[in-house]
C-alpha cells in the first residue's frame, strides 16, 4: 500500500484501488469505479459510475454535485426504466424498497 499525498491522490494506493478517507474533493469529476471513499466531502463535483468494478462508501457528505452513469451502470438504468414503464413497476419498486430496507439486491428473480 503506497501513501499518496498530491491534489490528484488523496488517499492510499491499494493494487489498482484508491482508499479515500476523510478527503475533500471540489469541483472535481471523479470515476469512483474500484475505489473506496470514508468520511469524505465532495462539494460541487461530478461523480462517474460505469460498473465496471463495484466500490464503496460510507459516511460521506455531497453538496451540490451530480451523479453521471455510463457503461453497464446506464444499460442497467435504462432496463429498471423500461420495467417500469413497461408494467413490470412492481419489480422495480420492490427492487427500491429492498434498496432502502438494507437488504442487498442478490440474483435471485423478484418476482
Amino acid at each position: 500500500m503506497e501513501d499518496l499525498d498530491t491534489p490528484q491522490n488523496r488517499g492510499l494506493l491499494f493494487g489498482s484501488k484508491m482508499i479515500y478517507r476523510e478527503a475533500h474533493f471540489v469541483k472535481e469529476t471523479l470515476s469512483i469505479d474500484g475505489d473506496s471513499f470514508f468520511n469524505c466531502q465532495f462539494e460541487e463535483c461530478q461523480l462517474v459510475y460505469s460498473a465496471a468494478l463495484p466500490f464503496s462508501m460510507s459516511g460521506n457528505n455531497f453538496h451540490n454535485c451530480k451523479w453521471v452513469f455510463t457503461g453497464a451502470a446506464q444499460a442497467t438504468l435504462s432496463f429498471m426504466y423500461a420495467l417500469y414503464h413497461g408494467g413490470m413497476k412492481e419489480v422495480v419498486e420492490q427492487t427500491i424498497e429492498n434498496i432502502r430496507s438494507g437488504n442487498k439486491p442478490t440474483v435471485d428473480p423478484i418476482a
